[in-house]
């Protein structure tokens, strides 16, 4: 049935169901922001990643490049596989005090980096900060507009608006973060006023940097104080230091072609340039003309694809004429054929995928401010959707197409949502799914290393460092990912897209998502050049296409879901005759039920579970309906709550069954305490939160039986606080060469995803 609501509101407090962290949570106080010391990892603990993986030296490395599978090396060690895993940094923002932090606190985050086992950063929203509004400095040009203000043309011009004080701490930053082995790539422009002192751009910079020159000399000046200002910490132009690996020309400038929730209202900019190029009696250029299956809007789509490509030009021209010779990104967040075409002429792909993207919707009439740490979102809640991510046409999936087969792939923004019910999900789905897919870069959104808290856990988190399940995630990709024990794909698939249809209104659409489960199973990338890529082991035509809304995300459409069972069938019937998938490959996309080439991950979109069996890394993402999971070394018996269990080898040399040391992951899901739900949305297919609640943070308890082979003959397990202590021992025995956990969380007295499990 159809329900509309009311729904039942629900209180998150601690427990029997719900245990809280031991974080030494502050008050939350409006307008100053908080430490939480419980999330500062423990030099030497069971957590400093550092102590796992590969620290660089970046002077001897020299240059992160990439060869001619699209795999990074370095310049001076070509045979060393570089895997970028970090996050994306906004520290400056309007209270955190950033640029008064002192060299030893800078230095005292740069060693926190390094403990989460980061070796890059990717700076976010810095333009606007270099412009001096970082800190309270912001809230006197808040209220400015750009048009109001002087525009930097120069490079000579740009310096004399530049925050000397902030520049310095960001110097200082990067210059410690350099001694740690710690690499950066940057936006030139992510805020929407670029390095003027404004606080509002009524214009669409995305329009601006088509049409405005003032606004593209602009760029250059910011592109030539990026590169070519000395780091007096360093002795280096950043455009001679290998420490800068890559740059995005400009953050999300798709979204001025981003259908539904996009700024496509200003489009209509473009008609005096069109009718110019195709005649007076042209009507006003708007999204609706690039779907027309007519003459007018062939034309259109001509004319975009003619902007784009001179936009291009003018963002390379500049980085080649400057000597650059690192990595370069734009369009980088939706997943259509239009970015795929626009992404030709650039050396590396970036995307931005999300699973439950939160959103906002009134508050229900009667109910009181959900906050007042957020007196501008009064009348509204914040929403996330309900489903699960083990499913066809997940982020994973969505983003593998996008990717073309040679070339970096950067995942430059990504986020499960830490606050969806199935965020636990995350650890196994985003790591195995990194792994088979041999991304290069992954820096979630945003701050996963928060130096001070401003807000309660909550769906606005992303994967900042206040989700525990962001700092779960990024654990388990440390592993399963950058240590490499998930192996990528032995085989890949190019899903080449004709010229004829970028000519098509199917030009703002997407492959159709049929072939999204390809995903599940090996490498994909999509091609708009060439029928045959010299790295795929098959080439496939689409077979359909897709309409897009949201901001250019993917969507089925009703009529494409009943031919997407035929469609996935014929393409695994390709798989199979091109030997990508063996005899022996459980793969049955009738069932639902897809095997990697390698054999390590299996996906049940069905049951909606995952299974990941590789020799140093066993996980499972399960439901309580969907029964035991057994791997070569982990068998977990049931769950009592959704969960992933992860049995991680801290021996890089030994196998999981034969290691001496181990860390168990139980992964349930989060909220902060006193934080109140209701539902909404179409059938109410959203959780909505109604009050933000504490600083506390609770985990979801349950009851989790399972197992995992070992040669210990008797061992000690320790539950782990989120900053690496041992909290507490936890029942644990061997018996027929096994580790026995019979798991009841609601016991414990602090909620613990993680157990050390050591010889006794």
């Amino acid at each position: 049935p159809i329900r509309f609501g009311p729904f039942p509101v629900e209180t998150r407090v601690r427990g029997a169901d719900w245990r809280p962290l031991k974080l030494d949570a502050p008050e939350p106080e409006y307008f100053k922001p908080k430490e939480m010391p419980g999330y500062k990892v423990k030099e030497g603990s069971v957590l400093d990643l550092a102590q796992y993986l590969s620290r660089y030296d970046i002077d001897r490395m020299g240059r992160i490049v990439a060869d001619e599978k699209g795999d990074l090396r370095f310049a001076n060690a070509p045979g060393e596989l570089v895997r970028l895993r970090g996050f994306n940094c906004t520290y400056g923002g309007a209270w955190d005090g950033f640029e008064r932090n002192t060299d030893a606190q800078m230095d005292e985050l740069a060693d926190q980096i390094v403990r989460y086992g980061l070796n890059v950063l990717r700076f976010h929203f810095f333009d606007g900060k270099f412009a001096g509004k970082s800190g309270m400095a912001f809230f006197p040009v808040r209220d400015k507009d750009v048009s109001e203000c002087e525009i930097p043309e120069t490079y000579e011009d740009l310096l004399k608006t530049i925050d000397r004080k902030f520049l310095d701490r960001f110097q200082y930053f990067t210059a410690a973060l350099r001694k740690r082995g710690v690499y950066y790539m940057i936006d030139v422009f992510t805020s929407n006023t670029m390095f003027v002192k404004a606080g509002k751009n009524k214009a669409s910079l995305n329009m601006q940097l088509f049409l405005d020159e003032r606004v593209r000399n602009h760029w250059k000046a910011a592109y030539d104080f990026l590169m070519l200002t000395p780091n007096p910490y360093t002795g280096k132009r950043p455009i001679d230091d290998p420490q800068l690996f890559a740059i995005t020309c400009r953050n999300e400038q798709e979204h001025v072609f981003g259908g539904n929730g996009g700024n496509t209202d200003r489009l209509v900019d473009f008609t005096p340039r069109f009718r110019a190029a195709y005649g007076a009696d042209m009507p006003e250029f708007t999204y609706a003309l690039l779907h027309e299956t007519t003459p007018v809007g062939d034309k259109a789509r001509a004319f975009v694809r003619h902007e784009i490509a001179e936009l291009n030009r003018f963002f390379l021209d500049k980085v080649r004429t400057s000597g650059w010779k690192g990595l370069v990104t734009h369009w980088d967040m939706s997943m259509r054929n239009l970015e795929g075409d626009a992404r030709r002429a650039f050396n590396a792909v970036a995307i931005h995928p999300y699973h439950a993207h939160p959103g906002r919707v009134p508050l229900p009439a009667g109910e009181p401010a959900p906050s007042g740490l957020e007196p501008w979102n009064a009348k509204t809640m914040e929403t996330v959707s309900r489903a699960s991510s083990i499913a066809y046409n997940n982020y994973i999936s969505r983003s593998a197409v996008t990717r073309v087969l040679g070339k970096p792939l950067l995942v430059t923004e990504v986020s499960h949502c830490g606050a969806s019910r199935f965020s636990q999900e995350e650890p196994v789905v985003l790591t195995a799914g990194a792994a088979l897919q041999d991304w290069q870069l992954v820096t979630p959104h945003a701050d996963l290393v928060d130096r001070l808290v401003y807000g309660t856990f909550s769906p606005a988190c992303f994967d900042s460092g206040m989700s525990p399940m962001a700092r779960i995630t990024s654990l388990a990709a440390a592993f399963g990912w950058q240590r490499g024990d998930i192996a990528a794909a032995k085989h890949a698939v190019s899903v080449h897209v004709p010229e004829s249809v970028l000519g098509s209104k199917s030009y703002v659409g997407a492959i159709g998502s049929s072939h999204n489960a390809l995903a599940f199973v090996t490498r994909v990338g999509g091609d708009y050049g060439r029928a045959h890529n010299p790295l795929a082991d098959l080439d496939l035509v689409p077979e359909t296409y897709t309409g897009v809304a949201m901001k250019g995300m993917w969507a089925e459409l009703n009529e494409q879901v009943r031919i997407n069972d035929a469609h996935r069938a014929a393409q695994f019937g390709k798989l199979r005759a091109a030997g990508v998938l063996g005899a022996d490959n459980i793969t049955d996309p009738d069932r639902g039920l897809y095997q990697s080439d390698t054999g390590e991950i299996v996906t049940d979109v069905g049951r909606r579970t995952m299974t990941v069996d590789a020799p140093r890394f066993q996980a499972a993402a399960l439901k309580p309906e969907s029964g035991a999971a057994r791997l070569s070394a982990l068998a977990v018996e049931s769950v009592s709550v959704p969960a992933s269990v992860l049995a991680i080898s801290l021996d890089a040399k030994r196998p999981v069954a034969e290691s001496e040391r181990l860390l168990v992951v139980v992964a349930t899901s989060f909220a902060a305490e006193n934080s109140r739900w209701t539902r909404a949305g179409w059938q109410g297919d959203c959780d909505a939160l109604l009050r933000e609640g504490g600083y506390s943070t609770l985990m979801r308890a349950g009851r989790f039986r399972f197992s995992v082979r070992t040669a210990l003959k008797s061992a000690r397990a320790y539950a782990v606080n989120f900053d690496g202590s041992r909290e507490c021992e936890i029942p644990v025995r061997v018996s027929e060469e096994r580790l026995v956990f019979d798991l009841d969380t609601s016991a414990l007295e602090w909620g613990a995803p993680y157990f050390e499990v050591v010889s006794k």
